[in-house]
């Protein structure tokens, strides 16, 4: 009886201050959605990769090199000759795999028609259902495999290419590395979650890359192409496995003896692949935590705005309930009873609040997976209901205690006479609005500073053209890139519109190849490497400072073009005339220096670059291969430059020439400006979601400044009709009643600012290269958010400054 009528009385209190309620409900609402939302994408981040079996006792094998002196370099592609060397050989292993992905092109008859697909491939050894414990649909896990023809694929891809015909037994051709066979389907495997390291559409035999590559390359401990995954057994501690591991390479002999001194494995658990908040180690991840903790941060940041709106408008509300107050506690209500009806109120209204913020989030999901390029949804399971409990009774004890506890405390003569002064509480509540109007200039600030580093980014001199050049990708890993280059490059040579035409082995996507060797004086040697054609560094319009570029038709194909960096980092000063240090090259020297250009991206410092035209010149020394690299790592890009004039109606030439001299390749182009800027998408993201963040805590700090105000019309209310009967005008009023709140906010703008400038000096030195601090991005937030205020605050103001006096003294 007594809670129903707490709340009976409760619901016709929020519906007696309609405006309040709605402010409260539409500011906590949003804070829980946001939180809501955060609280999935965090979830999903933290859960990566626990589908799999046995994950706390599995790991990846990372390869460590050391020189000398330097930084060490961790790599996650090792060699394939460490399971057969290790395997068995170590107690405490109990099983051991090795996979890959690759590019490869699926040809499927249909019809008489042969249809061509670019899945996404994973090579591993036949073990990997085991290892990873994932269950086959269709087919026996333990012989899926282990034909070298047999093929598995996810369940979704096979309803792609097969529809509801069954794929048991049908056959696919595979081409890989210029070689085509035959795969007859003998799995079907459940589709991978979206939060998986391993995703694959089509799963193949790790043996058939791994022998298609022994036999160009033969076995050799310095050639690298897949990854390794070992699971030790209960209870064994993986650095015993690493010492175990090392021993048996320094046992090895010959093969890896020149790197026996730099190389070393470590194991990292499958549960650090995608994200590590402890990575003492330094070891590879897929996500950095940075911005988890970026997001947990804003996601907590904009819930406790919320929550201080509703304390202040509670506390601010208090006054205009003394006499309801005084009234119970004459009637013989005691303390307890009020704080339980006061608490049922903010029960009420977060529990309203809630439901809304989880039909917000619901609505706002498709927006919050475009910006972070993942995929959540809302759910009601067990553990998200358990949650969301959680969530309204914290937001219930901190936002509603202490008003409750403000309330009750009134006493009865003081407050049946209205005359309740909050005195040091409403110290409180202006600390609590400073507190809010910190946080939210400083989420603006931060956003704009982060805008000025990101624009700073994609427009600064990169060092090369990029400006209408397409490219368009060779899809395999033979010599047909450089065919392609000539015959379209002789096809193209009367065509005005075409520029240029050149190859390249990299491009502006994915990382460059790293070349790494042990020169005579025992340091270890790390520098990028790219294999390109005489035109494609004078389509780039690159800058030779000493030397020159590669030319056509010379005896260049031995030389190498260098950059400024890899210069400085030999120690040469005069570089043109160099070979590289130590035994064993080819014929090679240096022809040419360029100036510095940034082939990666300005969050990282430019690295020594060595261009060359022929494979051999400096790979095989540093593979410690004695093979022919041409048909390995050569032109997998064919870039076009297109003259001015007609952009479209060039690259429908291109198009054409393609058809005619290459049909049996795609013709898939991309623009190469728009890969440099898909570059730095992730940029974009978390400026958006910050962008989206701060616009939120602006809004929610301005619904708690229309509530102060209202609150504080309704209390000075007899004041205002006296000032203005003795003749104070309606300005002056408006600034009585807003100087309060804007000086708040100025006071706000001196701690947020150099808060917002450490939180911008850390942001940034995630790049290399910095955009200055500005000081307008401090100014703009800070004049924007008192104006803002300023409006708001004074249109309510005026609007009470404009009543009739008499309605006003008359009601009093």
């Amino acid at each position: 009886m007594m809670w129903s009528n707490y709340l009976r009385v409760g619901l016709r209190n929020l519906a007696r201050h309609k405006g309040h309620t709605l402010i409260n409900v539409i500011g906590l609402a949003t804070g829980i959605t946001v939180c809501l939302l955060i609280y999935l994408y965090l979830q999903r981040e933290v859960t990566w990769n626990h589908h799999l079996a046995d994950i706390d006792r599995s790991y990846r094998v990372i390869e460590k090199l050391v020189p000398e002196s330097g930084e060490p370099t961790l790599r996650t592609i090792v060699t394939s000759l460490l399971r057969p060397s290790v395997d068995g050989a170590v107690p405490g292993i109990e099983s051991m795999i090795r996979t890959m992905d690759t590019e490869v092109i699926l040809r499927l008859e249909r019809e008489g028609e042969v249809a061509e697909f670019q899945p996404t491939a994973f090579f591993a050894d036949t073990t990997v259902f085991s290892f990873f414990g994932q269950p086959l649909l269709k087919g026996d896990p333990a012989t899926a495999l282990a034909d070298m023809h047999g093929a598995v694929l996810t369940h979704s891809y096979a309803q792609q290419l097969f529809g509801d015909i069954d794929p048991i037994g049908q056959e696919l051709q595979v081409e890989l590395v210029t070689e085509e066979r035959t795969y007859t389907v003998s799995g079907v495997v459940a589709d991978p979650p979206s939060n998986s390291s391993l995703t694959y559409d089509l799963l193949l035999p790790y043996e058939v890359p791994y022998l298609t590559f022994r036999s160009r390359f033969g076995d050799h401990w310095r050639m690298a192409f897949g990854q390794s995954y070992i699971k030790l057994e209960p209870g064994v501690d993986p650095a015993v496995i690493e010492e175990r591991i090392h021993d048996i390479l320094v046992a090895v002999g010959e093969d890896q003896s020149d790197m026996a001194g730099a190389r070393s494995y470590l194991l990292q658990p499958l549960n650090d692949i995608h994200m590590a908040f402890d990575n003492p180690r330094g070891l590879p991840t897929e996500e950095s935590t940075d911005g988890m903790v970026t997001l947990l941060a804003i996601g907590l940041t904009i819930l406790f705005i919320a929550c201080i709106n509703f304390t202040t408008l509670m506390i601010g509300q208090s006054t205009t309930r003394a006499r309801e107050v005084g009234v119970r506690k004459v009637l013989g209500s005691g303390r307890r009873s009020l704080m339980a009806q006061f608490w049922v109120e903010t029960g009420l209204l977060t529990a309203v609040a809630l439901l809304l913020g989880v039909i917000g989030a619901e609505l706002a999901t498709p927006l919050f997976n475009d910006f972070t390029q993942r995929t959540v949804k809302v759910g009601f399971d067990g553990i998200s209901i358990a949650g969301m409990i959680g969530l309204w009774a914290l937001i219930v004890f901190a936002a509603g205690f202490y008003p409750a506890l403000v309330i009750s405390k009134f006493t009865p003569n003081a407050a049946l006479r209205g005359e309740v002064n909050l005195g040091g509480r409403n110290r409180l509540r202006q600390s609590l609005v400073f507190i809010q109007y910190a946080l939210s200039i400083t989420l603006v600030a931060a956003t704009l500073l982060m805008g000025n580093q990101l624009r700073y980014v994609l427009n600064s001199d990169l060092g090369y053209n990029y400006d209408r050049i397409i490219s368009v990708e060779v899809p395999d890993l033979g010599n047909r890139g450089a065919e392609a280059t000539q015959k379209m490059r002789a096809a193209l040579a009367d065509n005005p519109r075409i520029t240029r035409v050149a190859g390249s082995a990299c491009n502006f996507e994915a990382p460059w190849m790293v070349m790494n060797w042990l020169d005579d004086s025992r340091e270890y040697q790390d520098v990028y490497v790219n294999v390109a054609d005489a035109q494609w560094a004078r389509m780039l319009d690159l800058k030779p400072i000493e030397g020159h570029l590669f030319r056509e038709g010379t005896s260049d194909s031995t030389g190498m073009v260098i950059n400024r960096a890899m210069a400085e980092y030999m120690g040469w000063d005069n570089p043109v005339g160099e070979q590289l240090p130590g035994e064993g090259w080819p014929e090679h020297q240096v022809i040419g220096v360029v100036e510095d250009f940034h082939f990666s991206t300005m969050h990282d410092a430019i690295r020594p670059l060595v261009l060359i035209i022929r494979p051999q010149t400096v790979l095989a020394r540093s593979t410690g291969l004695d093979i022919q690299l041409n048909q390995w790592f050569t032109i997998q890009q064919v870039l076009f430059q297109i003259a001015p004039g007609d952009l479209q109606e060039a690259i429908n030439q291109i198009q054409t020439t393609w058809e005619e001299v290459l049909p049996e390749q795609p013709f898939e182009f991309s623009f190469l400006d728009e890969t440099i800027q898909e570059r730095y998408v992730n940029d974009r993201r978390w400026i958006s979601i910050v962008t989206a963040s701060s616009s939120l805590a602006i809004v929610i700090a301005l619904l708690g400044l229309l509530g102060m105000i209202g609150l504080e019309v309704a209390r000075r209310t007899r004041e205002i009709g006296i000032r203005k009967v003795l003749g104070a005008s309606g300005r002056g009023i408006v600034v009585q009643l807003t100087r309060p709140m804007l000086r708040l906010v100025l006071l706000a703008n001196v701690v947020a600012w150099p808060v917002a400038w450490l939180v911008i000096r850390e942001w940034n030195s995630n790049y290399a290269f910095n955009a200055p601090i500005a000081p307008s991005a401090f100014l703009v937030a800070g004049a924007g958010t008192f104006v803002i205020s300023f409006v708001v605050a004074g249109v309510m103001a005026w609007r009470a400054s404009q009543t009739n006096p008499a309605d006003i003294l008359k009601v009093e």
